[in-house]
């Protein structure tokens, strides 16, 4: 039982290591943007998803990138930031409010 519980313990500390994805953020004269590397099994539609940019601002950023994209290519992807006004109401926790939002 003590080996499974290290070997579990050992399982979900590297699956945790290997998802963390460090992205730069660089400054244009458009505006913010990540800097990424193309992976494999990267889309369009994935970078979309995990940036929640539109696919559009990825392309408007990066001429060329509807015709595909390369393993190893280095695109920009815009920042886009919210503002969301939240009013603290009594008993209320910062994690109680991140969990909303």
């Amino acid at each position: 039982m003590r080996y499974f519980v290290l070997f579990f313990g050992l399982l979900i500390s590297v699956s945790a290591y290997v998802q963390v994805k460090y992205v730069s953020v660089v400054v244009r004269d458009e505006g913010k943007f990540y800097m990424h590397t193309v992976s494999s099994g990267n889309s369009l539609l994935s970078l979309q998803e995990t940036y929640a940019c539109p696919a559009e601002k990825i392309i408007e950023a990066n001429p060329g990138i509807e015709r595909g994209l390369s393993e190893g290519q280095l695109i920009y992807i815009p920042v886009i930031t919210k503002t969301i006004l939240h009013t603290v109401q009594k008993s209320e926790t910062l994690f109680g409010i991140s969990k909303m939002y």
